[in-house]
């Protein structure tokens, strides 16, 4: 991956010291939805042509897939070359660049809106289905999907359009299956919100190819202009392929491969092997598409009609507040049972409905979205208005995540656990469902807990590793990974100080807990409710310090210096004032070094405060004790008169007590002798 924070001067910026981009020079007819394409020009003086393609900030491009992607070498695949965050004019924030190699030619359809000559069949053979294949194998065996095959995004290489090969373009400058069009998709991933849709695998893609291939032979894209929904609802009535060709009339000898590859069963829908096998003239026999039962009589909602248990489950998710009355009130059971007369499906159901038996709103919620599951096991998982794919719900946090509505909807997917029911109604769930599923449990300890470093952010950085930070400071930046963060922190102290706060917020705290082994709980406590500036500002240097030395070293000057004045306070804490004076100094000198780690170990010296403590506590006896005794002594001046009348007659009493004693004696002498 390359991590390469460009900077540049005059009309250009510079990715990686190896490509200029050019901002004021668009190219829009090499844009890709919502991602633009500006110039560029390699630095080394080579002949080969490039461009950058520049994404919004909430839709991050797939950079996790770019030093994978650009190993691979295949004329029909336009080549990803590298990546890496610019400073963008036009806007004044920080933007990933995206460097592509241009095709030798335009788009085979400049847009899904337009018609073109339709191809025939030997073309379609020898330009689409055989490259691509071979494409679509070099990704499986890298372990990639592309989720962005479609008409538009295929490339003529070289002008003569009869002859020049097809290039299938990028998939990496937008999130996975974002821009493709629902006909293209899947009736799982058209169901669910673009930005929802997930990774998908090798499946997917032959989906989509399958589709593209029929644009191609009938000149026009299928089902265009129509709403996602209805592109949805036509391919659950009709079967994929029935939908999609319409009256169209395919090549005998591509019937075969087409139906193959638009089975809406992905067990049984053709595998890269099979696609494979008959490009190398083995053919093979697709199995029978085979339709969702209909109902005699269709469950009316919302002035809708709906007559399989899967477009039902689509229109309780659409009017999800009519919804719940058409289940409270036995509708839907009436018609499970008298008119779908689907017993399998009535009784997943009522085992839904029995497993939440609460009528808390929010337990109402979580009944309408078992239901839609159970009605359509391997549809995407529905809450209000956040629909996504089982691999697809970390994306859509991602990309609506200033969406209070959208927020609110996640958390409540993962509180009721909807993944952990889904993976238990799914017929044929893949390998990586399984690894997702611990992850979706893993971030429900995160959501549950309030402390800084958990929370709702947790969860969007632990289930989105490429998303960037979206903390409020780092608004105009692009922080993907940890060594972006220290360079960014640092431009903001330099460029405005006065909103870094106490520098880790929780979007912060929540972006490094995910990157980071070292456990900092305690000092994300501490920042969650500090109990004074000084400790506040402490954590946040002792966190930073630890990102720091999990890094190559970026020294952040202006990022310790103004962490310095929010430290001071310590330094008044020490008793000795000369120590205070060479411990001020000392951490000046620290904070121009930029290290966090050298400003530590001034302000949180564990000796120098033992030292100065004791020193203190012993100055304080040695005080006091001073003190008792000028007061004895001021004491005994003000009552000299009493002390040497009583001193004098102590004396007296001893002379005579010894006076005494020596008579004795002497008597007892002169007795004795």
């Amino acid at each position: 991956m390359a991590l390469n924070p460009s900077g540049g001067s005059g009309n250009t910026l510079v990715v990686g010291d190896r490509y200029e981009v050019i901002p004021h020079q668009p190219i829009p007819e090499l844009d890709s939805g919502p991602v633009t394409a500006y110039a560029a020009t390699e630095l080394r003086g080579t002949a080969r042509n490039v461009y950058a393609l520049i994404g919004a900030p909430n839709l991050p491009p797939r950079f996790d897939i770019v030093s994978t992607m650009r190993r691979i070498d295949n004329n029909n695949l336009v080549r990803v070359l590298d990546w890496g965050v610019i400073e963008w004019p036009n806007d004044g924030r920080r933007r990933a660049a995206v460097i592509v190699e241009r095709p030798g030619g335009p788009r085979v359809m400049s847009t899904l809106a337009d018609q073109i000559t339709p191809f025939r069949e030997e073309p379609v053979t020898r330009r689409l289905i055989q490259p691509i294949a071979q494409v679509l194998s070099e990704l499986k065996y890298q372990g990639l999907s592309h989720r962005n095959i479609q008409p538009d995004n295929l490339f003529f290489d070289g002008h003569d359009l009869e002859r020049a090969p097809i290039m299938l373009g990028e998939g990496v400058s937008a999130p996975a299956g974002f821009v493709q069009h629902a006909a293209y998709a899947t009736i799982e991933c058209c169901m669910a919100d673009p930005a929802g849709r997930g990774e998908g695998n090798e499946s997917h893609d032959l989906y989509a190819f399958g589709v593209t291939m029929i644009a191609l032979l009938t000149g026009q894209s299928p089902l265009y202009g129509l709403s996602d929904q209805e592109i949805a609802q036509k391919k659950i009535m009709q079967g994929s392929y029935a939908a999609l060709v319409g009256s169209h009339r395919m090549p005998l000898p591509l019937i075969e491969v087409l139906k193959g590859l638009l089975n809406d069963d992905a067990s049984e829908r053709w595998k890269l092997e099979d696609l494979e096998m008959w490009t190398g003239g083995r053919r093979l026999s697709p199995k029978q598409q085979v339709l969702p039962p209909k109902s005699s009589r269709p469950l009316e909602l919302a002035g809708g009609t709906y007559v399989t248990a899967r477009d039902v489950a689509a229109g309780l998710g659409e009017h999800w507040d009519a919804a719940l009355g058409v289940i409270e009130d036995g509708t839907l059971d009436n018609w499970l049972r008298r008119s779908l007369s689907d017993d399998t499906r009535t009784e997943t159901v009522t085992a839904a409905r029995e497993s939440v038996k609460s009528s808390d709103v929010g337990k109402q919620d979580e009944l309408l979205a078992k239901v839609c599951i159970a009605l359509d096991p391997n549809g995407p998982i529905r809450m209000h208005n956040f629909w996504a794919t089982f691999d697809g719900i970390g994306p859509l946090l991602a990309a609506r995540f200033t969406d209070p509505a959208a927020l609110e909807s996640f958390i409540k997917i993962i509180d009721a656990n909807l993944s952990g029911y889904w993976m238990e109604l799914c017929l044929k769930p893949r390998p990586d469902h399984y690894r997702l599923a611990s992850a979706y449990e893993r971030v429900r300890s995160y959501i549950d807990n309030p402390v800084m470093g958990h929370g709702v952010e947790r969860a969007l950085y632990d289930l989105n590793p490429t998303t960037p930070c979206r903390s409020p400071l780092l608004e105009n930046d692009f922080v993907v990974n940890l060594d972006q963060l220290l360079p960014a922190l640092e431009r903001v102290a330099v460029s405005n100080p006065g909103i870094l706060g106490n520098v880790i917020d929780a979007h912060i705290a929540a972006f490094i807990a995910t990157r980071v082994k070292v456990s900092q709980a305690s000092e994300y406590r501490t920042l969650h409710d500090p109990e004074d500036a000084f400790q506040a500002a402490l954590s946040a240097t002792r966190v930073l310090s630890v990102v720091q030395d999990s890094n190559t070293f970026e020294p952040a000057p202006a990022l310790c210096g103004y962490l310095e004045k929010l430290l001071q306070p310590g330094v008044d804490q020490y008793h000795n004032r000369t120590r205070r004076a060479e411990i001020l100094e000392k951490l000046r000198k620290a904070a121009k070094s930029g290290s966090f780690g050298k400003v530590l170990t001034v302000i949180d010296n564990y000796d120098d405060r033992t030292n100065d403590e004791y020193e203190y506590r012993a100055s304080v006896d040695l005080f006091a004790e001073t003190v008792m005794q000028l007061r004895q002594l001021a004491y005994e001046r003000e009552h000299r008169a009493t002390y040497t009348h009583e001193l004098g007659g102590q004396v007296a009493s001893l002379v005579s007590g010894v006076a005494a004693t020596m008579a004795i004696l002497v008597i007892i002498l002169m007795k004795l002798f």
